[in-house]
Parts: structure tokens; C-alpha cells; sequence
């Protein structure tokens, strides 16, 4: 525990969550730097391997939020509708 909060204060991990188009919460998880350039589909997984949630989620958008302690870190990332004409 110790080890996490050393990291999450250092900004060596951030506070993750997902959300659609209407800020309904889809998922959160603690994500290390590292990470935070993956694209959202690896980043959030255990929601897009569920059927529904990645359907819902791909035909309304959806954002990704980054949370570090030190704020000037923090990421906002909009994935907008997928266009299925």
C-alpha cells in the first residue's frame, strides 16, 4: 500500500474513468503513466469486452479521464461516435 501512494503521489499513476456521451460512468482503474497512451480499448478492457457496453459505447462517444495528484498532468481524451454509414 505504501508502494501505491508513493506512486500515486510521485504521478507515476493516475486515476482512470470512463464515461459516455451523457457522463453515465462506465468503469475506472488505477493506470501507470506508462500506460495512459494506450489506446482506450486496452486502457478500459473489462468494459469493452462486454458487448453491450462497447456497442453503446461506440455509436454515442465517450471520454477518458486521466487524474494524477499533481493536476497539471491531467488528460481529457473525447472518442466521438463511430459513423456507421
Amino acid at each position: 500500500m505504501i508502494a501505491m501512494i508513493s506512486n500515486i503521489i510521485n504521478n507515476r499513476v493516475c486515476a482512470a474513468t470512463i464515461k459516455d456521451d451523457k457522463e453515465n460512468w462506465y468503469g475506472g482503474c488505477y493506470l501507470p503513466a506508462e500506460e495512459s497512451d494506450k489506446p482506450p480499448t486496452k486502457m478500459f478492457e473489462f468494459v469493452f469486452k462486454e458487448d453491450e457496453f462497447r456497442n453503446h459505447l461506440f455509436k454515442s462517444g465517450y471520454s477518458i479521464s486521466l487524474k494524477y495528484w499533481n493536476p497539471k498532468y491531467d488528460k481529457i481524451m473525447k472518442v466521438f461516435p463511430q459513423n456507421n454509414d
